[in-house]
């Protein structure tokens, strides 16, 4: 019944789980794409 239980909470908890490292892999792929703009300037347009 330990093991049943141990089971049940593993699979209660992996949901939780999947989201937390989706969300981690999000920030830091947002966070690499601000990063690459941090010299940006903007447009200068020429006459």
């Amino acid at each position: 019944m330990r093991s049943f239980s141990a089971l049940l909470l593993a699979l209660a908890m992996l949901p939780a789980i999947a989201a937390a490292a989706w969300m981690w892999v999000e920030i830091f792929k947002a966070a690499e794409d601000l990063g690459s703009l941090g010299n940006f300037e903007g447009i200068h347009f020429d006459e």
